[in-house]
């Protein structure tokens, strides 16, 4: 039986088969100040659950009105994203920010022109598969993707933009994404004669020393950058890993590394001494001849 258009519970109103909430707004008209009600179309049509959810979202919109994204509920969810970015940069250190910032710029070029409350499980679903099929995307990256989706509507949750979130019980395409995995074998390392012959042919190579820490202490890209003259010892023939340098949206210097156990200490043989001796000396060949020039640092 087709239920007749009026109010369903407090704030909260039926109109032509769709819900709608009422929220106090002030205006100014003819120079006074007059109390009014907006009515903010939900999505949701008029069953006994669908009000539940509509005096839910109607609760987040009242209690977010000063620390919601926004009460915009036709707001595009590019939009939206960028509000949410925006907060999480104060919460996060600027690597992770980054991270965000790359995983976001695949779910705004998708949605690009839909609101955030027209999108639906289905939509999220085709997005994850276009994720594998079109831009090849490995399953470790495609779920990153899906958590920073899935904390964006969360959030619209608690702002009362949406009763439900359409990425949470979205589901990865396991076929897909075995489709287009990359098989990691023993020939993406080097053996121990490999490492051997690769060194042997760059000997020659102005970034040699380079090569060589890189290889032989299997340091990430972030501690060979930040390694420093502080940390080699070379009376104690020591190596100390303890600082890294990152990119995120800026250059970042941090006197530690990716977990406690990064940090380490690595013994150097006579023939490891030599050669930081021998970078050591060119260094201050640099020095000498590029003066006022040269950037001086511990790096």
């Amino acid at each position: 039986e087709e239920k007749k258009d009026g109010r369903r519970d407090t704030g909260v109103q039926a109109k032509k088969g769709w819900l709608y909430i009422l929220l106090p707004q002030r205006k100014v008209e003819e120079g006074q100040k007059v109390s009014s009600k907006r009515w903010v179309a939900t999505g949701l049509t008029d069953t006994d659950k669908n009000v539940e959810k509509a005096i839910d979202m109607r609760k987040s919109r009242m209690s977010s009105k000063n620390k919601g994204l926004t009460d915009d509920s036709n707001v595009m969810l590019v939009m939206y994203v960028d509000l949410y970015l925006a907060r999480k940069k104060r919460t996060v250190v600027d690597t992770t920010y980054a991270g965000y910032l790359y995983r976001s710029v695949k779910i705004k070029e998708f949605f690009r022109k839909i609101k955030l409350k027209d999108i639906t499980q289905a939509d999220v679903e085709q997005f994850l598969d276009y994720l594998f099929s079109a831009d090849k995307c490995q399953m470790r990256t495609v779920k990153d993707i899906k958590v920073l989706f899935n904390g964006i509507m969360e959030q619209a949750v608690k702002d009362g933009l949406i009763a439900d979130n359409p990425v949470k019980d979205a589901m990865i395409n396991k076929s897909l994404a075995l489709r287009n995995a990359k098989v990691k074998d023993d020939d993406d390392f080097f053996s121990y004669r490999e490492a051997q012959l690769f060194l042997e042919k760059v000997e020659s190579h102005k970034l040699y020393e380079l090569f060589f820490v890189t290889l032989f202490f299997g340091l990430r890209r972030e501690e060979v950058l930040g390694l420093r003259w502080s940390s080699v010892d070379l009376k104690a023939k020591t190596l100390r890993v303890n600082h890294t340098v990152t990119v995120g949206t800026r250059v970042n210097r941090l006197n530690s590394t990716k977990t406690d156990t990064s940090n380490r200490t690595y013994p150097l043989t006579d023939d490891q001494v030599k050669m930081f001796e021998h970078l050591k000396a060119e260094e201050i060949k640099n020095r000498e001849l590029f003066g006022e020039a040269y950037k001086d640092n511990d790096y």
